[in-house]
């Protein structure tokens, strides 16, 4: 097991740039003939899970899957936004691109998303089944790293390197958090706080149900009521962010409107009493 430093460093002098003849998606699906497309790849995915966003752009050899990252990327940059509104529209943007695309673009090659068959297949799988064949699903663990040619340093690299979270299709636990992020700086009687959270449900939902509880819980306790309350976490509107800024923009001039009407008396006076002063002292 190699960092992501000593990886690249791999990378950069023995497999090279990337190829001059552009990546289709059917070469990429999902052990490409050109092995030097495939290692790439896989560090561009281990770089973007670490942070190291920029970085891991230059490692993207498909076009698509390039874009994606690329608009992942801009949306996590764009959540210093100077509006709180702006920032829940970048961090929803980066849930709905991690959700959609994180396989390609931040996906373990093994456990626990197994790109490496396209997410088909688990091979560490915590489910077992009651009697009467009901899934239950049971924390998971990490692999084993067991075996005569093995040895501590390696099970502490790939401990130090397990997915955060240690859930199947990882990154569909990230898309949920980034709506959490959403929501946080949102009004949170609002449409769009429901709306993010409703999404963050529905993509957890059939795969990890308990934290799906806890979203839901979430705007129970905390959102407004919607009409489409009843099918919360399967049907979910679009966020109606422009209604945010609407209301924002409209409570700050009635804050305004409010100030004036104290204001523009006082200041009168004032203009009054100076003018006044000013009289007094040429006469």
């Amino acid at each position: 097991m190699v960092s992501a430093e000593e990886l690249r460093a791999f990378v950069d002098r023995v497999v090279g740039s990337a190829p001059t003849a552009p990546v289709t998606n059917a070469e990429e699906e999902y052990l490409p003939a050109n092995r030097s497309v495939q290692i790439r790849a896989l560090l561009a995915r281990r770089l973007l899970r670490e942070g190291e966003l920029e970085a891991s752009l230059a490692y993207f050899d498909n076009p698509e899957t390039r874009e994606q990252a690329q608009r992942y990327v801009a949306a996590r940059k764009a959540t210093g936004a100077f509006t709180r509104v702006g920032q829940a529209r970048a961090w929803f943007e980066a849930a709905e691109v991690a959700r959609w695309h994180g396989l390609q673009i931040m996906g373990f090659e093994g456990d626990p998303d197994y790109h490496s068959w396209g997410g088909d297949y688990d091979l560490n799988s915590p489910i077992t089944w009651d009697e009467d064949y009901n899934p239950v699903y049971n924390a998971r663990s990490d692999l084993k790293i067991e075996g005569p040619w093995t040895s501590d340093d390696e099970r502490q690299r790939v401990a130090a390197s397990r997915a955060q979270p240690l859930e199947r299709f990882h990154y569909r636990m990230v898309a949920a958090a980034h709506a959490g992020k959403a929501a946080d700086v949102l009004p949170p009687r609002s449409q769009a706080f429901a709306a993010v959270l409703c999404e963050g449900t529905r993509w957890l939902i059939d795969h990890q149900p308990e934290d799906a509880q806890k979203i839901y819980k979430r705007y129970l306790r905390e959102g407004p009521y919607v009409p489409w309350g009843a099918s919360f976490g399967r049907e979910c509107p679009a966020p109606d962010f422009a209604k945010v800024e609407g209301e924002i923009r409209a409570q700050w001039l009635r804050k305004a409107g409010r100030v004036a009407i104290f204001a523009v008396p006082i200041a009168l006076l004032l203009g009054v009493g100076l003018w006044w002063r000013r009289r007094r002292s040429a006469a």
